[in-house]
């Protein structure tokens, strides 16, 4: 193994690059040659936090020869559209920089620049400011004021190459950046350019059964690993006009494209991630337009993961939704599937027909069945409650005997949001009345969107259903630092539901987050007690600034026994995808980082993870050792940072071994834990190949 080390001259920062064996054997040059007519390496790992002095700025220094690092910052005009670009400067082998700008939503990228020219900029990081006479150190909701249309995704416009819009959600994000892929696309022969950059899915009639699992491709290293591909879409939308479905996919030899199909139709391949212009997210996707369907209902999507070396894997089922499953969706280009809006205000009458907010019910019971189809027992498939300001406990929706739904959801949402000219962070959930009252919430699909949730939605066990939580404002009732108060996570006690999706929230002072969710992505956490996102399958964008613990020092003598981990795999071991995670800067978590470890851990993708942070814990744990039966195959870890502590199952007292690693890679990372290779010991570990780049 060959090491080489890189001294700042500044502060004590060491970058350590490391290579095995004849991987790449002449990856290295000496600095006085990189520093001779080449351009400098570009930064990585770029994120903002808002601060008491302003934004601050830090990424990783990755080349030796730069002059000064240019910071790029653009102020967002309107959805969409930012303004003029200004330009900053700092010198060489800094690695911070905090700007004060005014109010406003700013979006910044950095690049390395010497005589030979400038490197690539990292990916644009986005955040809003209050001004910096109000600025603190953690984000703010702003009041938000519902929109007169539905909630429900329909088109959004895809960025042109001048002006990438990044979504702005509420709340500011901080998750390290997402670098978009360098090889170049390969046009497939299937895909229809919509006229802005995208691939458009052509449908067909109906898939005929099962896809073929499609062979090996290629031998040797990780040639028997499969690709790690989960879909970053919520199943069960309706599309009105068009909606950019996406997967996240990686494989320790990397993925050479994406291949997407709807209702049967020609695969169309994407061989490039880049800016999802609806997730925020650097992906592969292709776009789904309503209109290109002869008629309107329930559509089936698959997609395959093509690893350049390796196993494919395909993206289908319909036994249940998940992330490895069909992506089932709505059309409605032609306006025939039903939409039924309905309101309740705590000033309403039951006597109402709710149709209106001047003829708003009272109950959000009466609301539903007012929305339904039919009465009791019948679909409210699609149906959206607006709700007025005030404190709401959800209803038990029990019928006739109270083990039976009172009403159903099979193919669409049931939406509960915010009613057009309220404060979304004035509308709270604050409960539901059981599954103690009843069965509870006995419905397949609910979604809350834009509005604020401060309790918990159980229900019984048993049946198919679906929870999404969607650009909330999430805490609970009881202030949990002043208390040390515990509490169920927002999916209730047990995670009954089939599956779960956090998508655009904001969280703060909650006991947990979204254990065992499906989709975790754009979630900032401020205040919790729980390890937070830990067994969820799929995690993107998604940032922490404090897990108490059972360590944290309540105000009131210990609190409860809070599991203060950022990701502990717990029961889940085998296909997880970590996507930028990172912890604020200046942050508190209590435990470990990145902790697993089971008898078999496969298929695990961390990528862009970036844990600095203060706390006692280990920043990264997982253990394989034949001496006690465990594995690791395929670990893909890329461009991280664990600041801590870091090592293969000594932190269970137990050695690792080297025959338990297998098809598993390590790639321009860094674990600050006290070893000066920056690796998990042991090194040399047959199983893993190490690349710096």
């Amino acid at each position: 193994m060959l090491s080489i080390q890189r001294v700042r001259p500044l502060g004590t920062v060491v970058r350590i690059l490391v290579c095995v064996g004849s991987i790449i054997p002449a990856l290295f040059a000496s600095q006085s040659a990189e520093a001779a007519g080449r351009k400098p390496k570009a930064p990585s790992n770029l994120t903002i936090s808002v601060v008491s002095g302003g934004v601050r700025l830090r990424w990783l220094d990755n080349s030796s020869n730069e002059n000064h690092f240019s910071i790029k910052r653009t102020k967002r005009l309107s959805k969409g559209t930012f303004g003029k670009s200004i330009n900053f400067s700092v010198g060489a082998n800094i690695r911070t920089y905090t700007d004060a700008p005014s109010a406003g939503t700013y979006r910044y990228r950095v690049r390395a620049v010497n005589r030979a020219g400038a490197s690539s900029y990292t990916s644009y990081r986005q955040i809003r400011v209050a001004g910096i006479a109000a600025v603190t150190a953690t984000p703010t909701i702003a009041p938000t004021a519902t929109a007169t249309a539905s909630p429900t995704r329909t088109s959004t416009a895809i960025p042109t190459a001048t002006a990438s819009p990044i979504a702005t959600s509420t709340p500011t994000r901080t998750a390290p950046p997402f670098p978009t892929q360098t090889r170049t696309p390969t046009p497939s022969a299937t895909a229809t350019p919509s006229g802005t950059g995208s691939v458009v899915l052509i449908p067909g009639n109906g898939f005929n059964g099962a896809t073929a699992e499609p062979a090996q491709i290629g031998s040797g290293f990780a040639s028997t690993a499969t690709a790690i591909a989960h879909w970053d879409t919520v199943p069960y939308q309706t599309i009105n006009g068009s909606l950019n479905v996406a997967v996240v996919a990686f494989h320790a030899n990397d993925i050479e494209r994406v291949a997407f199909s709807v209702n049967g139709g020609p695969w169309a391949n994407v061989s490039e991630m880049t800016l999802n212009p609806e997730t925020d997210v650097i992906e592969y996707w292709a776009t789904i337009r309503a209109a290109d369907f002869p008629s309107d209902g329930r559509i089936e999507v698959r997609a395959i993961a093509y690893p350049r070396i390796g196993v494919p894997k395909v993206l289908q089922g319909t036994t249940i939704s998940n992330e490895t499953s069909s992506l089932i969706l709505n059309v409605n280009g032609h306006g025939t599937l039903p939409q039924r809006i309905r309101y309740a205000s705590l000033s309403g009458n039951d006597a109402k027909d709710c149709e209106t907010q001047a003829t708003a019910c009272r109950s959000i019971a009466r609301a539903i069945g007012s929305a339904s189809l039919a009465g009791l027992g019948s679909s409210v498939d699609g149906a959206e409650i607006r709700l007025g300001e005030g404190d709401w406990q959800l209803p038990a929706l029990t019928g006739l005997a109270w083990w039976q739904p009172a009403y159903v959801t099979n193919d669409r949402w049931l939406t509960f949001t915010s009613a057009p000219g309220t404060n979304r962070n004035n509308v709270s959930i604050i409960g539901i009345d059981g599954p103690a009252d009843g069965g509870g919430l006995q419905l397949k699909l609910v979604r809350f969107y834009n509005l604020t949730m401060a309790g918990h939605v159980d229900k019984t066990g048993g049946g198919e259903d679906y929870l999404w939580f969607d650009n909330l404002y999430m805490h609970r009732t009881l202030d949990i630092v002043a208390t040390g108060s515990d509490c169920a996570p927002f999916q209730g006690w047990g995670n009954a539901w089939t599956g779960t999706y956090y998508t655009d929230d904001y969280m703060d002072l909650v006991c947990d987050g979204p254990r065992g969710a499906v989709l975790a992505r754009n979630v900032f956490v401020d205040r919790s007690g729980g390890g937070h996102s830990s067994a969820s399958a799929t995690v993107i964008n998604y940032s922490v600034k404090t897990i108490f613990g059972s360590g944290y020092p309540f105000p009131n003598g210990p609190g409860p026994d809070y599991h203060g981990d950022f990701y502990q795999m717990y029961s889940r071991a085998e296909d997880i995808i970590l996507y930028g995670i990172s912890a604020v800067p200046g942050g508190y978590i209590s435990s470990r980082g990145i902790a697993g470890g089971h008898p078999t851990t496969k298929n695990v993708a961390l990528v862009n993870i970036d844990l600095e942070y203060e706390g006692v814990g280990w920043k990264f744990s997982m253990c394989a050792s034949s001496t006690i039966g465990y594995t690791i195959d395929h670990l893909v870890i890329k461009n991280s940072l664990f600041d801590g502590g870091g090592d293969w199952c000594l932190e269970g007292g137990v050695l690792p071994t080297m025959d338990a690693f297998s098809n598993s890679l390590i790639q321009n990372s860094i674990f600050r834990n006290g070893h000066p290779e920056n690796l998990p010991y042991p090194l040399n570990i047959p199983g893993i190949r190490y690349l710096s780049q």
